[in-house]
């Protein structure tokens, strides 16, 4: 299949900072890595890119909001199903960068969480966040603080901890990911004086969430973190208290981002059909922070209901392929509902039973 038609206006390895020209009629490429997050492994997910067709018209011709995202089913059955909308070029990543920095921390300090560390004034700065003087916090606070508040003043001071820029993209590259497009460039609020920001792209912000989610699962070819140290960052991840995308699906290990420009939201979507790795990115002329969330919660619930559970079986007795399930809400009897809420014209249902003894095989932290 065609990387053009898995990546359907999805310029990857596309270069560009925030406020450049699109280059819309640009060639397709990819720059993926590792075997299974490759193009010639994905499988084009008919329903979710008729999804994400659909809201990036209705963003931009209804509130002039420009809507870039990629999806990617990335464990069961239903794996390496693939959807992605507008342009992959770099933008100002706001909050949402601090993802890697938490992973970064507990690769680090994963054992001795309670060490206490001192806020500098320097690292307290305006904008997000419960920390508005210095003082005395263990790690484990300031990791609670990054997730629960987005503190600013707490990332700072565990960028300072952990080494700096160059430890956090150092992490983002062992994971396979491009450390240009997915990059800790500036602590929060302060300017480098390299002129260096922070920067992300849908793709490749859901390829950092896919390999720790593939690292909690055991399934990674990247040794970037142990295995309980993933499920340990996947955790944390969960004690956001901004969602965007995953706001209606109530399950999601993710962490946002907001600046006057626009909204950033990625991580896990976690499913009855499997976890599905997110980036999605907003932008806008005039501030319109509220509309984009509440436009993109829409989105993302619509995008986590698509796929049949993971245990359901064909008519032959058979879990569904990724193939078959691509299109599991189109409507082939024309009666205008989706033939996995109806019935199909002979008066069976597209399911025909689930397999109950079958359990699911990937992580989520909100599974005992």
């Amino acid at each position: 299949m065609p990387v053009a038609m898995l990546l359907s206006g999805c310029t990857i390895g596309g270069g560009g900072g925030e406020g450049e020209a699109p280059s819309r009629n640009a060639e397709v490429k990819s720059r993926e890595t590792g075997t299974d997050w490759s193009t010639k492994n994905a499988v084009k997910w008919t329903d979710a890119q008729r999804s994400l067709d659909g809201a990036a018209k209705r963003f931009s011709d209804n509130y002039g909001i420009e809507l870039s995202a990629y999806v990617r089913v990335i464990s069961g059955p239903y794996k390496g199903l693939t959807a992605s909308v507008g342009e992959d070029k770099k933008v100002y990543s706001a909050s949402t960068i601090k993802a890697p920095l938490v992973v970064t921390t507990l690769i680090k300090f994963g054992d001795d969480l309670d060490r206490i560390v001192q806020v500098a004034p320097e690292n307290i700065v305006g904008g997000t966040g419960a920390i508005t003087w210095g003082g005395q916090y263990t790690i484990e606070t300031l990791l609670r603080f990054v997730m629960a508040y987005s503190d600013n003043a707490a990332a700072n001071t565990l960028i300072d901890l952990v080494g700096g820029f160059d430890a956090v993209n150092k992490v983002i590259a062992g994971a396979g990911v491009d450390s240009a497009k997915y990059h800790l460039g500036n602590k929060m609020n302060i300017p480098n004086p390299t002129g260096d920001r922070s920067w992300i792209t849908p793709s490749q912000a859901a390829l950092f969430a896919a390999r720790l989610q593939e690292a909690a699962d055991g399934s990674t070819a990247y040794d970037f973190i142990s295995r309980s140290a993933a499920r340990t960052a996947l955790q944390y991840l969960t004690y956001g208290g901004a969602q965007k995308f995953a706001a209606y699906v109530g399950s999601a290990a993710q962490k946002t981002g907001d600046t006057e420009k626009g909204t950033n939201d990625h991580g896990i979507l976690y499913t009855a059909a499997g976890p599905i790795a997110f980036g999605v990115v907003t932008r806008f002329s005039s501030p319109s922070n509220e509309l984009a969330d509440a436009l993109l919660a829409q989105l993302g619930s619509e995008i986590a209901s698509l796929l049949p559970d993971f245990n359901a079986l064909d008519e032959n007795g058979k879990p569904f392929s990724a193939s078959a399930a691509a299109s599991w809400s189109e409507d082939r009897d024309g009666d205008g509902i989706a033939d996995r809420l109806g019935q199909l014209d002979d008066g069976s249902s597209p399911v025909d039973d689930v397999d109950e003894e079958l359990q699911p095989d990937w992580y989520s932290p909100f599974r005992g």
